[in-house]
């Protein structure tokens, strides 16, 4: 017997917001994965699985992965070169 649904559809979850529940994804083994459609906050819209937003496993459609990037190499050179944030 299928769990039920969680009504996901308008909150934030990460970096994504639920824009509306997609069809259904049939696994070859027979699992059923629920998709969503969703929209990150640089405006990129996609399908995710719903298993993965509800873990948290995807937060985002790969931005937040590289604004953590361009924050950690800004941090490096700062140390590197005794730059700092101040000015």
């Amino acid at each position: 017997m299928p769990r039920p649904r969680q009504k996901l559809v308008g909150k934030r979850i990460g970096y994504w917001t639920i824009m509306e529940e997609g069809a259904d994804v049939y696994a070859s083994n027979g699992c059923v994965k629920r998709v969503l459609v969703a929209k990150c906050r640089c405006g990129t819209v996609r399908s995710v699985l719903e298993q993965n937003v509800i873990s948290k496993r995807s937060l985002s459609c790969g931005c937040l992965k590289r604004e953590l990037a361009h924050k950690h190499l800004e941090e490096f050179w700062r140390r590197k070169i005794g730059v700092r944030a101040n000015g």
